[in-house]
Parts: C-alpha cells; structure tokens; sequence
C-alpha cells in the first residue's frame, strides 16, 4: 500500500469536499440504482454463532477479553516460524477429532489446519442453533467461507508431505467450504469468498441473497486465519503497515500500524418467518448489505478513496431504507493504518450527511474495530466485527476501542455526528426503535462490504402446561467426551445468567437439537435442581433409580420386544401427561432405558404441546487428538509409486496398503481401505 504523508492525505481531502460544498445534501440518486426494497418479507435472521479468537474459545469469553480490554497480543510462538513480531494468535490448532467426522488419522494429518478448525466450529454454530447435523443432511443449507490464505501451501510444499495422496484435498482452499458441505451433506451452494481483508462481509451478503432467492433453506458464513508461514508477514512489513510497538490503534492518530491476528467464526443464518415458526433463538436480523469496488476512485489497487467508501454506504442504505439516524454504532474496519482508518471516518460522516434529511446530532453514533484487541484477521477479520456486533446488541453495551486514545484533527469529529468510542459504554435506544449497527470493511485490492445488523426481535413465548418431569438425553462419540458434557452442563446450569432458561427448553434443545452418538445418558426430572443433583451423581458414578447410562449395542437379540415396549411407553405417554403423574414418570424411565439402549425415541411425541424454544446450550466438546502442522523436514511417505510407508501414524501403521497405478483409482481405494479399518476400529 503505497504511504501517504498527512499532508498529501488533507489536500486529497480538501479536494474532494470542495466537490462536496455546493449542498449539504446529496443530489437525487440517478436512476441506475436500485428503487427501495421494502425488506421485511425478506428479512434474513442469524440463529447460531461460534468462534475461536485468541485467549477466546467462546463468543462469552471473547466478549469478556473485550469488556475488560484484556491484551491478547503476544510473540510468535516458535511453532509457527521463527519471529520476533508480535501477534493475536490462536492455541490447539493442530487439535482435531478426526474420529466424529468420520475422517482418517492418515487424511487428518494432511488437512490443513484451516479446514480442521472450520469443521469444529461449524459444529459449534450449529449446535448452537439447536440443528443436529442429522436433521439437516441432504437439505439445501448453503455454505460461504472467507479464506484466502496460502500459509498451508506453502509450508507444505518445503516437505515431502505433499507426495501424501491426500494432499489435493487437505491442502485446497476449495475444500474450505466444500469439505463443510461434504462432510455435513449439505447440497446447497458452496463457495470460497476471497476479497481479501472484506471476504467475510463479501461472504455473508452471498448467503444472505442465497436466502431471499431461495438458493439456499439455510446458511453457513464462516471465516479462518491462522499464520503458518513468516511470508506474509514478511510482505506486508514490506509495505510499511505493520506495527513494531506490539499493539494497534484503530482510528488514532499515532497508532503504530497494523498488527495480524488469527481466529474462526461461523454464524448460521436462516430466513425471520422460518426462525420464528421454528422456535429458532435469533441473535440478530441482517437488515442490509451490499458490496462494491472503489475501482480507479483512489487511483491505487490498494488505497480505499473516501468518494468510493461513501458511495456504498449510501447505496446501501438508499437500496434497502435504512435511516442513518437509527443506526448507535459502526463497526469499521479500523485497521489501525492511520491513512486509511482517517479516509473511512470521512466516508462514514459524509455518506450520513448526504443520507440525512435533517442534521444529525453531534456525537449519535459510536464508531469502534476489534482489531485493537483481535488484531487484523483478515479472512476471519469480518467475522470478528459481526461477533462482536451481535455480542453489543446482546448485552445493550458496547466496548471501548483498546488503545484509541485521539483522532486526527483532519477527520474533523468535533462538531461531526460520530465518535470514536473511546471507553465502555451502553448501547442507547434511538427513538424506541430496536438498536442497530453498522459494520463496514474494506479489501487491500479495493472490494468494500457494508452490512446493517439489528438486535434480535422480542421472543413471544406462549403458555404451554408444565409437564410433572421431562427426560434429558446427553451422548457423545466417545466415553471421554461425553463425561466432559456432563461437566459443561452442570456448569452451565450453576451461571446466574441460565437460570432464566426453563427445564423444559433445556430438555427440548437436548433431545431436539443434538446429534445422539452411542455412548449415552438418560435422566427424569422434574425441577433444575433435581437436574443439578443427578448431574453430580452421574459425574460421581453415584447410583440412582433416576437415570440410565450405557454405551449402545450394535445387536440387540430382544430388539422385537424392546421395540413393542417402547411403542406402548410413548403412546401411553401421550395419553397420560396428568393423570397419573408417577406411571408418567414411569413411562419416562422407561424410555430412557430403551434410549441408552440404542433405541431411537419419538421426540416430537415426547415434546407434543410445548412450545419449540431452542435455547443456546454448550456445544460439543470434541477429542483433543494432535495432527501437527508439518515441520520443515522432509518425511517419507512413499517406498515407491504404489506403496504407502508403514510408518504413517494411525490405523495404517500396522499394514501396507497397495495403491492402483491410476492416481484417482488409488485414492479411491485408499479412502475404502481407511473406511473399513476406521469401522473395525
């Protein structure tokens, strides 16, 4: 990015607002544009989010780092390359349960760690949305992943491990996406959005048009960032945006430039009148959102101009009939690039006044970024602003901008209606309409995003009977994992801020909205604090008459006089909620003894006349296996063309596999071979 002088900067500004002096609002719009859209019948609603950020497993724990300003900036560890810059960098990437996706330890170990990380956490937003994959396999769930980084490649590519057969699949930025929708079975679209720093706000208006066309039932946005290699880092310190004091300072006038950060979201979108007949939890409603280039407006690839980033935002809002005055806050690219964060808070003040038909009032709306504490995330970078945004409608408050300290007198932000939001605040209601936020990004090669999100609706919960005791069911794919939810629940129901949540929405989001693996644990109860009780018997290996725990059985031998038992338990179920609340118990126990057994249960009979409120609950606490992101030593995988190495870690370091001499016949067969070991596993 070429470096502009402060002085060079105003006089290109004071150029283009002596442009802008003949009236302080703008000209009617030509008619190329679009007309305004009347967007409720097509208002698209965020049901689940998940993420991964420095020091912040949780979007609550990132929302904790960000409250209390917490420093998430460290040294490169010596792991990833040899450095002695400083970074906002993720732990466990080379963490992945390759078991419950189904995916050998041999294919495993090639994937690149990109693809690992995206798969656990489209999990999480998944289960998040109370969807287990089973119910969505098969259905047009689109997925739209911003990724444009080429670490893995490169750092591949210095060993023999691409020789691996799995290496055209693990090392592809196409299997991104397509290793989600694979994996997951879901046929809707599947693209990788790589606009470069804009790519997950580029991603999100993709899913989001694929909603109101009806391309796709539901969607997947996600972006990932992770640094494997110093070249990136080297190259963008060539151009003189990186920062060497060890921190950044979006919007302020002595920041000391860019620093990178690393990190994963996934949010899961789905059309309003859907998520509202459905009992969907919604986080929020994207109100707008569009994309553009600046083209040859700033006359350089890589400089945004503030003509072109005030023309999307007006275009935007003009498209879809945002008033400025309703939006509290912007979430602005804020890099931390004096130049360019100074060029973004002109646009956003000049694409206000032409908006305005009225002045706004001085200082109305907050502007922040969460690269003072994430870092510059690139691909994942839009992704940490919406997080963020969704996390500050949640909890009507929005954090300071760490380390902002003064804008540069040229933004002019004395008199403006925008400020920077320099400390902790509260997100105020404007006019007692529902708060809104923008948040806004541009890419090093000139491609901007704007998208308006608003703060979810109020839930209408209708007066459903209380049932005298419900069955929770909990399971995972291995002994550990499911003793770990154990844990993870009980903790959950201790937090002051659960106890809003019903045993009912509990029960409904864990029978209803997960996966049920074999190793299983059933339990009856009839209050939280019986729940709380048999949770720590369960953990303690206690025994009660109030829950059942087994790992299933492939062979039942009295499989037809279960099934008999479990079909007059659930229609006696049905017919008996209040008459006799001991047999109801009865026949609750019952089947929780047949689920444990294997057998799978009539939810939607279990769950007749309650109201469908899928409440957000941990998510799935996956094996901690280690596949190590290759070292810069060779290995050895191959003898010869046509003999797998028997050192190879995993399954396949008993035997040697014989490969065809036909590339895609020998991959093929690999992956049958693998299939047929991992069942005998």
């Amino acid at each position: 990015m070429p470096k502009l002088t402060i002085e060079e900067l105003k006089d290109d500004l004071k150029q283009f607002f002596e442009k802008e002096k003949k009236s302080e609002i703008a000209e009617p719009l030509p008619d190329k544009r679009k007309p305004s859209l009347t967007s409720e019948p097509d208002e698209v609603a965020i049901i689940g989010m998940a993420c991964r950020f420095p020091e912040s497993p949780t979007s609550q724990i990132l929302w904790e780092n960000l409250t209390s300003g917490k420093n998430l900036f460290k040294r490169i560890p010596a792991d990833r390359f040899e450095s002695n810059d400083e970074a906002a960098i993720l732990s466990g990437i080379d963490e992945f349960d390759a078991s419950l996706f189904k995916i050998s330890p041999l294919e495993a170990e090639v994937m690149d760690p990109h693809q690992r990380v995206l798969l656990q956490v489209a999990w999480e937003a998944f289960e998040d949305a109370g969807y287990p994959l089973s119910q969505l396999a098969g259905s047009k769930v689109g997925v739209f992943i911003a990724m444009y980084n080429t670490d893995y490649v490169i750092r591949l590519s210095e060993t023999k491990d691409h020789l691996n057969p799995f290496f055209a699949t693990g090392a592809s930025q196409a299997a991104v996406s397509n290793r989600i929708s694979y994996v997951f079975d879901l046929r809707g679209p599947s693209e990788v959005i790589s606009t470069a720093c804009s790519s997950a706000l580029v991603a999100l208006h993709h899913a989001v048009q694929a909603i109101k066309s009806g391309e796709s039932s539901m969607a997947v946005v996600g972006g990932v960032n992770l640094l494997l290699t110093p070249h990136r880092l080297e190259a963008l310190s060539n151009l003189g945006i990186m920062s060497t004091a060890g921190y950044c300072a979006p919007f302020d006038k002595d920041s000391p430039g860019e620093i990178l950060g690393e990190g994963v979201g996934v949010v899961i979108l789905k059309a309003r009148k859907l998520a509202e007949r459905d009992g969907d939890t919604i986080l929020g409603l994207v109100k707008a959102s569009a994309v553009g280039h600046h083209g040859h407006s700033s006359g350089s690839l890589t400089m945004p101009s503030v003509s072109s980033q005030s023309d999307i935002i007006v275009d935007t809002y003009t498209t879809y009939g945002i008033d400025p005055a309703t939006i509290g806050y912007i979430e602005g690219h804020g890099s931390g690039n004096k130049d360019a964060d100074m060029v973004e808070l002109i646009a956003f003040e000049d694409a206000f006044k032409k908006l305005s038909k009225a002045p706004l009032e001085k200082h109305a709306c907050g502007v922040g970024s969460v690269k003072g504490s994430l870092g510059f995330g690139e691909a994942s970078g839009g992704m940490a602003q919406l997080i963020k945004v969704l996390l500050c409608l949640r909890h009507g408050e929005i954090p300071a901008t760490r380390s902002f300290k003064e804008a540069d007198p040229a933004a002019h932000l004395e008199e403006s209606p925008l400020y920077v939001v320099k400390e902790n605040q509260s997100f105020g209601i404007i006019a007692q309409q529902p708060r809104r936020a923008a948040i806004h990004a541009y890419g090093l090669a000139g491609t901007s995003a704007h998208v308006v999100i608003e703060e979810a609706p109020p839930r209408t919960i209708k007066e459903t009977p209380i049932k005298p005791y419900y069955l929770l069911t909990l399971s995972a794919n291995t002994e550990q994992s499911l003793a770990q939810r154990i844990v993870d629940l009980s903790d959950w129901l201790k937090k002051d801020e659960n106890r809003k949540f019903s045993l009912a929405q509990i029960a409904y989001t864990l029978n209803m909205g997960r996966n049920h693996f074999n190793y299983r644990v059933a339990l009856v109860a009839d209050s939280l604090e019986t729940l709380k009780v048999l949770l720590d018997k369960i953990n303690k290996k206690q025994a009660s008459k109030d829950y059942y725990q087994a790992t299933t059985n492939s062979v039942r031998e009295d499989e037809a006089i279960y099934k008999k038992i479990l079909e007059v338990s659930t229609q006696e179920l049905a017919a008996d909620q209040k008459q006799n609340t001991e047999h109801y118990k009865n026949n609750l126990l019952t089947l929780a003894n047949l689920y444990v057994k294997g057998y799978d249960l009539d939810w939607k009979i279990l769950h007749q006349g309650e109201e469908k409120l899928k409440i957000s609950l941990p998510t799935y606490p996956f094996a901690k296996d280690v596949y190590r992101v290759p070292e810069n030593k060779a290995k050895t995988l191959f003898v010869d063309d046509k003999t797998l190495a028997p050192q190879t870690s995993g399954i396949l370091s008993a035997r040697t596999t014989e490969i065809s001499s036909s590339p895609a016949a020998g991959l093929a067969q690999l992956e049958r071979e693998l299939m047929n070991l991992i069942a005998q596993e």
